[in-house]
């Protein structure tokens, strides 16, 4: 990606090192070296001038990060990563990947709405984790194209002779969606609360009008009358009366 072309000001372009850019912005905004982030990922990197001392970069390649830094710790963390041997079960070396996996360990445990959260609000039950844990991107694959009728189970991996031949479609396991059906009094319950929450609103704001107005009408039944005018000219059009209607004949069966 030496010659990669990068937006400039005034809608021109120039050409730009996205491993130079990189390096870069990560010094622009203090992210550590190399070595520090191997450490804190439980490595043991060493200190100095000792290049050789980098167990985890490819051997031939510590000579070239000797000739570019005086010593370990000033070598830049995307060069560092990059130039990692490949750690078994990965794509990646040792510290790009617990770098990933911290990341997206945190992205998901931070996501209100991740769907393993046992969040009684916003999460789903054993039985409906278990439906939705059977669906794979074949299955995914079977459901969504056109002629698709044989494919591999694991459609990452090349076919072989093995446990990854094609079979047909109807033998992928698919989703169970009967127990994601919901009571049938959950449609009524989910309206006569909205109703409620509706009411509530319009007498929070009958008194916030009502202790507005009294402040330049005088405490007599003149001033409820206009008040009163008042709330109902603000809160309640046509179309705010007939929802109302709808929902209290809704709401009557519940």
């Amino acid at each position: 990606m030496e010659n990669l072309l990068l937006p400039a000001a005034g809608g021109n372009t120039f050409t730009g090192d996205l491993g130079a850019i990189n390096i870069q912005r990560a010094r622009d905004h203090g992210i550590p070296g190399y070595v520090e982030i191997s450490r804190a990922c439980g490595g043991q990197p060493p200190s100095g001038t000792n290049f050789e001392g980098l167990s985890d970069i490819i051997p031939g390649l510590r000579l070239v990060l000797e000739t570019c830094y005086r010593t370990v710790e000033d070598i830049d963390l995307f060069p560092g990563i990059l130039l990692e041997s490949i750690q078994t079960g990965s794509e990646m070396g040792p510290t790009a990947t617990c770098l990933f996996l911290a990341q997206f360990n945190d992205s998901r445990r931070g996501d209100r709405f991740w769907y393993e959260r046992d969040d009684p609000c916003t999460g789903f039950i054993m039985e409906q984790l278990t439906e939705i844990r059977k669906v794979t991107l074949a299955r995914v694959i079977c459901d969504n194209s056109d002629g698709v009728f044989d494919i591999q189970p694991n459609v990452f991996l090349r076919r072989n002779n093995n446990n990854n031949n094609d079979v047909p479609c109807s033998q992928i396991p698919g989703i169970d969606f009967n127990v994601f059906r919901e009571s049938k009094y959950f449609l009524l319950f989910a309206i006569c609360i909205l109703d409620i929450l509706l009411r509530w609103k319009r007498i929070f704001f009958f008194f916030q009008y009502f202790e507005n107005v009294s402040t330049h009408c005088s405490r007599s039944k003149y001033s409820i009358t206009l008040v009163l005018n008042v709330n109902v000219e603000k809160f309640s059009p046509s179309s705010e009366i007939w929802a109302f209607t709808i929902l209290n004949v809704m709401c009557s069966v519940c």
